[in-house]
């Protein structure tokens, strides 16, 4: 009587083609590529975006550092140093260290 090992016989397969044994595995793996990727792209756009603000940066201490006088306003500049504009009001934390 002989036997044949049960891993001798064909593995059934699954939707990928791939042995259900598997299958786990390639799903893992597919999911973490695609996170990896999404990571990717972020850190893409913010690599991007902190080039294009060292540039700006540059470009803004060159012009101060020029000493002129600007004669009109230049919204590139103004949107290079100042971060926000509060108008009618105080921002809570402002208010609260401001003397009195």
């Amino acid at each position: 009587m002989t036997r044949t090992p049960k891993h001798s016989k064909k593995a059934k397969k699954a939707a990928h083609g791939l042995p259900v044994f598997y299958e786990s595995k390639y799903l893992d793996l597919t999911s973490h590529i695609k996170q990896l990727q999404a990571q990717r792209h972020d850190l893409k756009e913010e690599a991007e975006t902190e080039s294009a603000m060292k540039k700006r940066i540059a470009e803004c201490r060159k012009t101060l550092e020029q000493n002129n006088v600007l004669e009109e306003f230049d919204c590139y500049i103004f949107e290079s140093i100042v971060e926000k504009v509060i108008v009618g009001g105080m921002m809570k934390k402002a208010a609260k260290t401001r003397p009195s």
